[in-house]
C-alpha cells in the first residue's frame, strides 16, 4: 500500500514520463506497488475485509477497475467482487 508513505506523495509523472494537469500524486493514481522480483518468492496479499465494507473504497476501487480489460463485467472486478462476497457471508468478529 503507498497511501501516506514517500512513494505514494511522488509526482505521478515521473512514472507516467508524462505531465498531468493537475499534478497528480502517486496515491491518487494507485493503491500499491506490485512486487516483480523472482517467482520463487511471489506472495499474494488478501484483500482486507474492512475495505469489503467502506463504500466510498468500494466505488471508488470498482469505477478503476472497470476502465480495465472486460469493462464492468472484466475478470478484475469478478474477482473484487467474489472476495467480498466471501467477507461479507462471514460473522464479523
Amino acid at each position: 500500500m503507498i497511501r501516506g508513505t514517500r512513494l505514494g506523495a511522488l509526482d505521478f509523472k515521473y512514472f507516467a514520463g508524462m505531465e498531468t494537469d493537475p499534478p497528480t500524486r502517486m496515491e491518487e493514481q494507485y493503491d500499491a506497488v506490485l512486487y516483480l522480483g523472482p517467482v520463487s518468492s511471489i506472495t499474494f496479499a488478501e484483500l482486507p475485509a474492512a475495505l469489503c465494507t467502506d463504500a466510498e473504497y468500494t466505488k471508488m476501487r470498482l469505477e478503476r477497475m472497470a476502465l480495465g480489460t472486460g469493462g464492468p463485467n472484466g475478470p478484475d472486478v469478478v474477482e473484487f467482487n467474489r472476495q467480498c462476497a466471501r467477507f461479507l457471508r462471514q460473522p464479523q468478529k
